[in-house]
């Protein structure tokens, strides 16, 4: 059965409910920054294969003989946090509605709890975004031009998703000053290259 459209997704977001929300946007985001990364290491590792064996007769000590190999490596990591990242926007759309229901409770060690509980989604996002963002690094340390808008592009776009889920992070965990997930989302950002607002 397939997926949403894109017009229904943003559709989605538009309406006045409470989810999907940032969450989910930032999961998505992370999904096309490996999708991509993916698309841009299976161009180079296909050339880079065509290369390899076209000077493999020629100047066998100038050819990238791993390039090809680790083109594979990053293609195949982008292909499972492109899942990790679909999936966890999913799980975002049901991880903050225990939070309003406990606020509307009244009941304070609940908030904290249902807190502690929705942060735990846009942390792993901040982990694969971070991730992410490391891979799209590779892709332009391998310097092949043609490749350079795609790989900026998902640089940003896994930036811009490490951000922002390290900054729901910081505004769940905001009354819980000894979560450790606090310190764990400054050293993501970190390994990204961004910081968090919160």
């Amino acid at each position: 059965m397939p997926g949403p459209t894109l017009e229904q997704l943003l559709d989605e977001v538009a309406a006045a409910t409470a989810s999907p929300g940032g969450g989910a946007c930032c999961g998505w985001a992370a999904a096309l920054a490996a999708a991509l990364i993916e698309m841009a290491a299976g161009v180079a590792e296909a050339r880079g294969v065509d290369a390899a064996a076209r000077d493999a007769g020629v100047d066998a000590g100038g050819a990238d003989i791993d390039g090809p190999a680790r083109m594979a490596r990053i293609r195949l990591r982008a292909n499972d946090l492109r899942r990790q990242a679909t999936e966890l926007a999913e799980r975002d759309r049901d991880s903050y509605g225990p939070v309003l229901a406990a606020q509307r409770s009244g009941d304070a060690a609940a908030v904290q709890w249902a807190l502690q509980r929705a942060s735990d989604t846009p942390f792993a996002l901040t982990a694969v975004a971070a991730e992410l963002a490391v891979l799209a690094q590779e892709m332009l340390a391998a310097g092949r031009p043609s490749l350079e808008g795609d790989a900026v592009t998902a640089l940003e776009l896994a930036r811009a998703s490490c951000r922002a889920a390290a900054n729901l992070v910081m505004l769940n965990l905001k009354s819980l000053p000894a979560d450790p997930r606090r310190k764990a989302v400054q050293a993501l950002l970190e390994r990204a290259g961004g910081t968090a607002s919160a």
